[in-house]
């Protein structure tokens, strides 16, 4: 429920616009029941999970608020994100999130004003949608997250000058 709320309230459609910083406190909550829920079982996926993905939406909601904040909470994450995957790599909801968290990563480096660094991370998480694309292991899922994460790194590419990789992208 926190986490929904949180994700409401950074919604373009909430009654009070825009807040990640009322989504931030709401992210914060839940993490608090979703690490009491992993404490209390550390070998379930679904709490773990429920850990990353509360942390994933903490970094989020901070590459909103403060880029800069947002970057060492995201490579956090990120080692907790990969770790959960290789657990089992099979398991697409690691993979998916390991996935999008890096197009995030890029989006809060590129904010933070290091354009050049972002467009490496863009490549990263481009190459695993993409190659999630391939398999069909993220069925829709992937191809629209590929098709988002080339329109980002295409705008970034253009901002940059990189006429032709921008338009390789689109």
């Amino acid at each position: 429920i926190h986490n929904d709320r949180g994700d409401a309230l950074r919604s373009p459609f909430a009654a009070e616009g825009m807040r990640p910083d009322l989504s931030l406190k709401e992210y914060e909550e839940a993490l608090k029941h979703a690490t009491w829920l992993a404490n209390a079982d550390p070998e379930e996926f679904s709490s773990r999970f429920g850990v990353l993905l509360a942390k994933a939406q903490i970094a989020d909601a901070w590459r909103e608020i403060d880029a800069t904040r947002a970057l060492p909470l995201f490579e956090a994450v990120l080692a907790d994100a990969d770790a959960l995957w290789h657990a089992d790599p099979s398991n697409f909801q690691a993979e998916w999130l390991a996935a999008l968290l890096r197009v995030a990563y890029a989006d809060a480096t590129r904010r933070a004003g290091h354009p050049r660094d972002a467009l490496p991370r863009y490549d990263v998480a481009v190459a695993r949608i993409d190659k999630m694309r391939q398999s069909d292991r993220g069925r829709s899922i992937s191809r629209r997250d590929v098709a988002k994460a080339l329109a980002e790194r295409g705008n970034l590419r253009l901002s940059l000058g990189d006429i032709a990789g921008a338009a390789s992208d689109a």
